[in-house]
């Protein structure tokens, strides 16, 4: 199989209404993403341009659970396990809301770093 042949769209996982309640109640909150480069200290710029925000405390749960739910019928789907990916154990590092403005811009990339190792993504678009 192909990397791609890996990459799984699932329909619904949030409901709309859930969705609109985070986005509303994160609208003040934003802020420039800065992302940072391998050293740990200086700014890529290259990566993307846009503004974030971490997901609010009363949402955290609800979004974690149905990431697990969705991460396993995932797995179910390829039948896999967390040990496929070279991974005894998932960390969860909190979820980010990215709002893309006139001008600001996406650029291809992986999360994964040696400092903070990605072995598994997921999207909420």
């Amino acid at each position: 199989m192909q990397l791609s042949d890996y990459i799984v769209t699932f329909k619904n996982v949030l409901n709309p209404k859930l969705c609109k309640n985070i986005i509303d109640s994160h609208a003040n909150n934003f802020k420039q993403a800065d992302l940072l480069n391998e050293d740990g200290k200086t700014i890529n710029t290259d990566i993307r341009k846009c503004l974030h925000t971490r997901i609010k405390q009363e949402f955290n749960s609800i979004v974690f659970t149905k990431v697990g739910k969705t991460l396993n019928k995932y797995f179910e789907n390829f039948n896999l396990s967390a040990k496929s990916f070279g991974a005894n154990d998932f960390n969860d590092c909190g979820y980010n809301i990215l709002k893309y403005n006139k001008g600001d811009f996406y650029s291809q990339h992986t999360d994964d770093s040696a400092r903070y190792p990605r072995r598994f993504s997921m999207s909420f678009i």
